[in-house]
């Protein structure tokens, strides 16, 4: 799939059927990884960001989360490492991986469940991908370098930015993303953690707490 246009991917990422008991649709014997370029891939991706909102309210749960976590999720194939390439402009990168946070703020904040427990949180829902977000992000500080200092400052921002929203799965994805950069960033996801402790609820303290020193398994 080549020589595509916004439309064509966003599409390819979100108009598809699904029946329970179905495999999702990037681990169908028959699917392979397009052949997209990085570049587009990235600009694509930041355009899905941008009006998540309109693609939430017309497609469903299964399609919305299905779509995103192959954009995004290291296991589900190669795709999610054109945020991390050097092919792509930086400043394409830095606007993609930013705007991420728009799928926390004004879809997962309102969709989630505002519980530390959801009962749905290993089906593909909201609950589950606001929750895995950061872990399957293929980005988790390390190694540190100089030309990843920017993309990691932003990742960092995104997950304090999240923890401020009112929706305890947000939070909780939060400190989930802040526990899988502590062993890489351990100074600033102490900051974090230190700075906003009057906004983590009773029921995620020992949570944070387990973040604090990257106990996240």
């Amino acid at each position: 799939m080549t020589d595509k246009s916004y439309s064509d991917f966003k599409s390819f990422l979100f108009d598809r059927a699904y029946k329970a008991g179905d495999p999702k649709w990037f681990f169908a014997e028959d699917f392979f990884d397009p052949d997209f370029k990085d570049e587009f891939i990235v600009d694509g991706a930041l355009q899905i960001f941008r009006e998540i909102e309109t693609i939430w309210a017309n497609h469903s749960e299964t399609q919305f989360v299905l779509g995103l976590q192959y954009l995004i999720d290291r296991y589900c194939g190669i795709t999610c490492f054109s945020f991390l390439s050097d092919q792509v402009p930086l400043s394409m990168r830095e606007s993609a991986i930013s705007s991420m946070f728009e799928v926390f703020e004004k879809v997962f904040a309102k969709a989630c469940a505002n519980t530390d427990s959801p009962a749905n949180l290993h089906l593909p829902s909201y609950n589950y991908l606001c929750f895995m977000w950061w872990y399957v992000f293929p980005r988790h500080g390390a190694p540190r370098t100089q030309k990843m200092k920017i993309i990691d400052s932003i990742i960092l921002n995104n997950l304090e930015k999240t923890l401020w929203l009112d929706n305890i799965t947000c939070k909780k994805a939060a400190l989930h993303g802040l526990g899988c950069w502590q062993p890489a960033y351990d100074d600033e996801v102490q900051k974090i953690l230190n700075q906003n402790a009057s906004i983590i609820p009773e029921c995620l303290r020992l949570f944070a707490a387990r973040a604090a020193v990257g106990d996240m398994n």
